[in-house]
């Protein structure tokens, strides 16, 4: 889960990584994904939201 891990802490990113092993342990399919790059996007948004 290297999305995951980007500048979250250890503690989200066990946790998120425990759920994800619940849910494969009860049978569900765990798939990798590929998510695009929002660093651009989420500046933007904060220049605009700024107060």
């Amino acid at each position: 889960m290297t999305y995951v891990g980007q500048d979250n802490d250890t503690e989200t990113i066990a946790v998120i990584e425990a759920a994800a092993a619940v849910f494969a342990a009860i049978g569900a399919e765990v798939v990798p994904v590929k998510v695009p790059d929002v660093t651009d996007v989420a500046n933007a948004q904060m220049a605009y939201c700024q107060v």
